[in-house]
Formats: structure tokens, sequence, C-alpha cells
């Protein structure tokens, strides 16, 4: 144990010195006697009327006593104070006492302990790369988007060159000439990075035109020297050096972490240009990792999808895959099953490209494809339709596995967009208690996506596990917005219709009034729904 000079003068205090300069055990020079104490034959001697009653500390000669107990083995005694082993020298050692020796540490002084914990790590600021045509800009409505989508994400950050400053993630397309109307893969490849990554601030760079070829706009040029590039590879360069140059300025150190590229239609329309694209492509990829100086960049490639409409379709796609044959570095995602509008076949509606900004980002994080969500529900052949007043009009159905609703529909009959604001809405079917319920706005729903009939609109993914639900929607008296009956249907797997279900009133209500129907005639379909498995 060690012992302070301080807790020392405590120690030969006790004993009843005012004096240290001790020269052997019991001899004083200049002998002052304390209180407690007395000088006979020049040696300070207790005074038995004084002192404490025997309590197991050293006898004041300096010598241990000998009471019969024990010998004195070294250890401290048991009062608390430090012990006198005959030895009170004036070095400055402790008392050996069987401890070990002062090994120079500081007494503690009651500061606080030293903080010994690991530095915080900074977080990683992940830079992605989004280039392409209009399929890359985007012409999904937001109405799509699940309402926590269609703002802006805080966690997630945006430079794109339609608006070229840093800001929340939110939809980016030229296709509504600024944020928050149109959308591209964006918004959910932005999600999905940041869900999978929440230690690292993710950034995404874009620049996307649409109408344009690898050929020509995106031509790089043959190195860094060569004046003659397209104007798209130019301008994604010189956002991209942009954005880069405002990160830096606040102090980040930004790591490209990959690029997505969806590209191609224009070029599959021209026979030449396609014959070209494998061959463009390679070099397109080795000059953007060259100039953002990053020779290992990931880059997913999504498959062009224009059925039907680009002639040499065919050649582009087998180009694309052969690219990201050829590279371990480069990667596909499929396209085709995403779904296009029914008015605009070029281009994937609101469903399609929140999956295909999914599928970018699991390619890049190395995760299983996600499914694209289908409706519970298809009208397969003839139907009647009429209407009769204000009612919530729907049905009950049963899930027999767990599954994630994604959007909520309403039944277009003239495929046209609906005439009245709408609201939707799930329940229990045995308790009327109501689980999500969201509006399918009528100034939005002609561009929202028309499913087998049914128009949708967005919500926050919702997990129904196996069960009986019902599913209601307003109707409106004297609206075109029909609903339908006598419906012939067909039902997706694990989803069984069950009972024709309505409530009188003009606002959305638990419906409760049963009208049976049958299997081959079912009532009353206004609204459907969209869903995943889960794990889907």
């Amino acid at each position: 144990m060690r012992v302070p000079l301080s807790g020392l003068m405590v120690m030969l205090g006790w004993l009843g010195c005012n004096d240290v300069g001790l020269t052997k055990p019991g001899i004083v020079t200049g002998l002052t006697c304390g209180e407690g104490t007395y000088e006979e034959d020049e040696v300070c001697v207790a005074d038995e009327t004084s002192v404490p009653a025997d309590d197991g500390e050293a006898p004041d000669d300096g010598e241990p006593a000998d009471d019969g107990g024990p010998a004195d083995d070294g250890e401290a005694p048991d009062d608390g104070e430090p012990p006198d082993d005959g030895d009170p020298g004036d070095d400055g050692d402790p008392a050996d006492d069987g401890a070990p020796a002062d090994d120079g540490e500081p007494a503690d002084d009651g500061s606080p302990p030293e903080d010994t914990a690991p530095p915080i790590t900074p977080a990683t600021t992940r830079v992605y790369l989004l280039a392409g045509q209009s399929n890359m800009d985007g012409g999904g409505s937001e109405i799509s988007l699940p309402p926590e989508l269609r703002v802006a994400q805080e966690d997630v950050h945006i430079y794109w060159s339609g608006s070229p400053a840093w800001r929340g993630l939110v939809p980016s397309s030229m296709w509504s000439s600024g944020y928050g109307i149109r959308f591209g893969p964006e918004i959910t490849f932005g999600r999905t990075l940041a869900d999978a990554l929440p230690a690292d601030d993710i950034h995404l760079i874009k620049h996307a035109v649409g109408g344009t070829t690898l050929a020509e706009y995106w031509h790089p040029g043959e190195d860094g020297s060569d004046t003659v590039m397209g104007p798209g590879y130019t301008d994604f360069m010189a956002t991209i050096s942009g954005a880069l140059e405002t990160l830096e300025a606040e102090g980040r150190t930004p790591e490209l972490a990959g690029m997505i590229w969806m590209q191609g239609e224009s070029d599959a329309a021209d026979g030449s240009f396609a014959l070209e694209y494998e061959s463009r492509l390679t070099h397109f990829i080795e000059r953007v990792r060259t100039d953002v100086d990053t020779p290992e960049l990931p880059f997913v490639i999504g498959l062009i999808d224009c059925e039907g409409l680009c002639t040499h379709r065919a050649l582009v796609r087998t180009a694309q895959m052969s690219v990201a044959e050829a590279d371990p570095m480069v990667f596909t995602i499929e396209t085709e099953d995403l779904g296009r509008y029914s008015d605009d076949p070029w281009h994937y509606h609101g469903v399609g490209m929140r999956v295909m900004g999914e599928r970018f980002a699991q390619a890049l994080l190395d995760e299983p494809m996600p499914t694209v969500p289908q409706p519970a529900f298809t009208l397969t052949g003839t139907y009647t339709h009429s209407y009769y007043g204000a009612f919530t009009t729907g049905y009950t159905f049963r899930v027999d596995r767990p599954i994630q609703v994604t959007d909520l529909g309403l039944f277009d009959l003239g495929g046209d967009g609906i005439n009245h604001a709408t609201d939707i809405g799930i329940w229990h079917a045995d308790s009327g208690d109501l689980i999500v319920t969201e509006t399918l706005p009528a100034s939005e729903s002609a561009a929202s996506p028309l499913i087998g009939q049914f128009r949708y609109v967005g919500i926050s993914p919702t997990l129904l596990e196996p069960g009986e639900y019902a599913l209601g929607a307003e109707a409106f008296a004297s609206s075109p917005d029909f609903y339908v009956y006598e419906a012939e249907i067909s039902s997706a797997d694990g989803m069984t219709w069950l009972e024709g279900r309505h409530a009188e009133g003009s606002f959305l209500s638990f419906p409760t009034i049963i009208t049976p129907g049958s299997a081959d005639a079912t009532l009353w379909f206004g609204p459907n729904l969209l869903f995943r498995e889960i794990g889907g």
C-alpha cells in the first residue's frame, strides 16, 4: 500500500510526535511532546490516562505488542489508520507493511477518472451519382409515394442539376419544372440506402435529360483532353464538381460510392447507335471512373423496356447485360415488370418508379430485388355499374399470410381519372377499428397508375396479419365515379373475397350492411389495394 507524505505526517502525529527529525526508533532531538504524552528520559511516553483503549493498534514504543495473538504478518490493522511498522524514517517512504512499494502513481485527489471511451467516428459522407434520360429524370406522380416521402427527407440530401444546391431529398424531375410534383428513382433509392446505412450520410447527385442518346448527348470524349464531348457529359461533370466542392467547403470528405444509369431507349430507336451501344457504354463507364478518380466505382444499369416502341430494344438490352458480365463492378436491374403508363408507354408510372429506386439501391447493397406490389383483386369479366347516393361501399376479405399494403385504389370506369376526391380505408372486420386511410385526390388522379381499371394512391406501408378485414371507399350521389357489382374477379394468392359491405352517409365509415353476393358475382368494387408479401 502506498502512503503519501501527508499520510505519513498524520501517522507520526497520531503517535504524539511533532518533530519528524527522527534518527532511529525512540531517539529524538529537539524533542517536544504533543497532547496526550509527556517526556520521560528524552522519550515521549503516552499518558495512560488519555490513551484510547487497546484496539489492536501498534504500541507507542515502536515495537509490535505481544498480546498472545497471531504474529504480525505485515497486513494493515483493521481500524482504517495507517500502520506503525516501527520504521518511521524521515525519507518520505511509506511504512513497510508488506504492501507493494510506491510505484510513483499520483494519489487519488478526487478528480474524475480519465475518459477512456473511444472517440466518436464521424459519419461517412457517401455520394451516389444518378444519370440517364427521361426514366431517370422521372415521371412518377407524387401521389404514388407514401406521405412521408412526398416531403423533404432531411437525413438524405440531393444536388440536382435542375436546381443545383444541396437540400433534403424531395421529388426532383424536369417533368414538373422543379421540385415536388414528379419524381424519378432518387426518392426510394436514397431512402433505401439511408435505411440500410444509418451510420452514414447519404448524398445524391443527379443529372438526367429526356430523349437523349449515349452516342451523342452523353458522349464522354476519348479522354480528358478531348474537346469533342456531348453536352450531357460536360453538364454531368460540372454538376458533380459543383456538388463535391460544396461538400468539401463544409468540411466534409465525400466518398463516391456508386452510380446508377437509366438510359438507352433513344439509342434503341437507331440501328447504328444500338450496334455500338456496348462499346460506348463500356467507354462511358471507364471515363466516369477516371474523371471522378474512383477506378472501382460500382455502376448499376437499368435494363430498358420499350417493348413495341423501340425497334432495337433487344440489341441494347443485350449490350447492357454484356457490359455487366465483363466487369465485376457493373450490375443490372430488371425493369420490364415495373409497369408503364397506359397512355404513355415509354415511361414507368409511380408504383414502378418506386420499385426501380429500391432495386437500384438493393443492387449496390447486394440484397434481393424487391417485387412489384400486386392488386388484391382483379376484374376479369363482366360487371354492372350504377350509383344510389352517398355511401361507403366495399367488401370484407381474408388474408391467409402476412402482407404489406402499399397503395389504396379506386375503380375508374372511364380510365380518365376520378371526378371527386375520395377517402379509402381498411378496418378490422370484427372490431371495426380503422387501420389506415388515405385520400385519392381528383386533381392528380389521372396521373396516378391505372392498374386493372383502378387508380392508386401510395400509403405508409401497412402490415396486415392473417385475418379478416373490411375495405371501403366513399361514393357520391350524381358522380360519374361509379362502383361496380355483379363483378367477375380473380383474387391474388392468399386473398379471399368474403362479402359485400356498405354504410350510408356522405363520409367514410366502417361498412356494416351486408350484401352477400357470390364467388361469381361479387360486390361492391369501388376500392382495391396493392400489396407485397412480407419479404417481397
